[in-house]
């Protein structure tokens, strides 16, 4: 199987100190390089002769696990390869520290353009640190996706801090290091004693985890709903202010609707990446911020959206726009795409390692702007379908 060769091809290539291949992170303008790592190093990246630091107020960062290198998107998209380096850290005393001498990874990369006859993405969410299943599924294409979208709940929980090397495992058996990744946030992440620290662990602008990004001729703006009930709510036993958090990202959704970044030049296709589906019906104790959640649906209708894409519900559905299924009206499609069934062996109904997602193409030559498909782990297309021109 291609999972099994990739996981041969990354033992042979993959340095001591780092856990896994990067994952590299659209946000913004920019990429961020994330590599998680087993052992106290100074590192950096090389990008077409130029050095991108990870580092804190000009002092290289070594007492952590994660690293995170911020390069311009046009640096890396024309360069198309860059090279992590690593000094692992002998001791860092306060006069004559010593390191290690350099380790170099080089990565290609190949970025999204805007000649690209298709873009070929792939959906995943809700694998609930269920690695193997999910990344058989995402490699429907039989190759890397040029676009990699993780939708929340990757991880079962943030109550180990072991469950986060899941998303950078996921990453690089889909990825190898060398395609663009959307993350967004999902509610079981919001979930444990380190989902205070996840913030070190997944991209995000400044100290938000809602951001826009721009990959080529794809725009596309990524939600975070935080949790799914009440903050008040028995089963978060007082850890949580969301409405607190949706009310900043309110004031975002705004600024993006006033500021209309989504009309820029080479702009072919717009996407919302949001774990949870904001415009559905929701029975108590699920049904909150629906007056919020309606007026971020309206102002996604202005900013003249392709396609949303969502998890949380572990279903596959097509909702084309204007579905009068849903709460309030949305002149978007959205991709409800994510079913995994992980069941244990003690399980009456038996043991299963199950996942199915969403392989999705965009293309300015077909009819209408995207096609896509429902696929699993097991080399079936469950479901298939297209954006029809209104």
């Amino acid at each position: 199987m291609l999972i099994d060769e990739r996981k041969q091809q990354i033992a042979a290539i993959l340095p001591p100190v780092m856990k896994t291949l990067p994952a590299v992170y659209a946000v913004g303008d920019e990429y961020q390089i994330m590599v998680p790592v087993n052992a106290d190093c100074l590192m950096w990246l090389e990008v077409a002769g130029e050095v991108y630091p990870d580092a804190a107020q000009g002092t290289m960062r070594s007492h952590t696990d994660m690293h995170r290198m911020h390069v311009p998107m046009s640096v890396l998209d024309a360069a198309g390869e860059y090279t992590v380096v690593y000094r692992k850290i002998i001791d860092r005393k306060p006069y004559f520290a010593e390191s290690e001498d350099p380790v170099r990874l080089t990565r290609s990369f190949v970025p999204l353009t805007g000649d690209m006859e298709q873009i070929r993405t792939y959906h995943i969410a809700d694998a609930h640190s269920h690695i193997d299943p999910v990344v058989n599924a995402a490699l429907f294409y039989g190759a890397s996706p040029d676009l990699l979208i993780m939708n929340g709940d990757l991880p079962n929980h943030s109550g180990c801090l072991e469950y986060f090397d899941n998303i950078y495992i996921m990453a690089e058996l889909i990825t190898l290091g060398e395609r663009p990744i959307v993350f967004a946030r999902g509610n079981h992440d919001c979930r444990g004693f380190y989902a205070e620290e996840i913030g070190r662990y997944i991209p995000l602008d400044g100290d938000a985890s809602f951001y826009t990004f721009k990959v080529g001729p794809i725009w596309g703006m990524v939600l975070d709903c935080g949790e799914d009930k009440p903050d008040d709510h028995a089963e978060y036993g007082h850890t949580v202010n969301f409405h607190y958090y949706r009310r900043l990202e309110d004031m975002f959704i705004k600024k993006v609707l006033a500021e209309k970044p989504y009309e820029g030049e080479g702009i072919d296709y717009r996407i919302v990446v949001v774990h949870c589906p904001i415009m559905e019906y929701r029975e108590s104790p699920f049904d909150i911020e629906e007056e919020l959640f309606e007026s971020w649906t309206k102002m996604l209708n202005e900013m003249g959206i392709d396609l949303m894409f969502c998890g949380h519900n572990h279903e596959l559905v097509f909702h084309p726009a204007g579905d009068p299924a849903h709460r309030v009206t949305c002149t978007f499609p959205t991709l409800v795409a994510s079913l995994p069934i992980f069941r244990e062996e003690t399980d009456p109904d038996g043991p299963c390692e199950y996942f199915a997602g969403a392989a999705v193409q965009f293309s300015k030559t077909a009819e209408g702007k995207f096609e896509y498909q429902f696929t699993d782990s097991e080399g079936n297309v469950r479901g298939e379908g297209r954006e029809l021109p209104v």
